[in-house]
């Protein structure tokens, strides 16, 4: 990596090299120790932050809700739909956390997968009411309009 060696005017590396510009792997890692802790320190006791899995009551937010509303006029689900429902809801709550947090640079990615799992999960969904009923919808329409001459 580029910047790996050790300037030569600093004498003492570590934090206070790094502080000087020093860039080598000491004081690089002594910089990312002393954050680390800091940011540990700063964290109160039995406080969750946002990355931890009950982190932060945060409310509902536009692209949940949409996504909710969708998921809801699927129906009953099967298994890999709903796996995949799933997948869109998490999806959905990501492209909020970008708007909120502004990390725009994530968000053309997520939004491509967020409507390529809808897509699926469409597609699962009619494959899986169609297959009912298109035996039904085939013996009707293979019995022609009732009355007819069939001319």
């Amino acid at each position: 990596m580029a910047g790996d060696d050790p300037k030569p005017e600093v004498t003492s590396h570590g934090v206070t090299g790094y502080q000087q510009g020093c860039r080598c792997f000491k004081c690089r890692r002594a910089h990312a120790d002393r954050i680390a802790k800091r940011r540990a320190k700063n964290k109160a006791p039995g406080k969750p932050t946002d990355g931890e899995p009950d982190g932060g009551k945060v409310e509902t937010g536009r692209m949940e809700l949409l996504c909710q509303t969708d998921l809801m006029g699927l129906g009953v689900l099967t298994d890999e739909a709903e796996s995949l429902a799933h997948i869109a809801l998490v999806t959905a709550r990501l492209i909020d956390k970008i708007e909120r947090e502004g990390t725009w640079h994530l968000f053309n990615a997520t939004t491509k997968r967020y409507v390529e799992i809808l897509d699926k999960l469409r597609g699962v969904v009619h494959h899986q009411a169609g297959s009912g009923e298109e035996d039904g919808d085939d013996l009707l329409g293979s019995m022609g309009t009732f009355g007819a001459t069939g001319t």
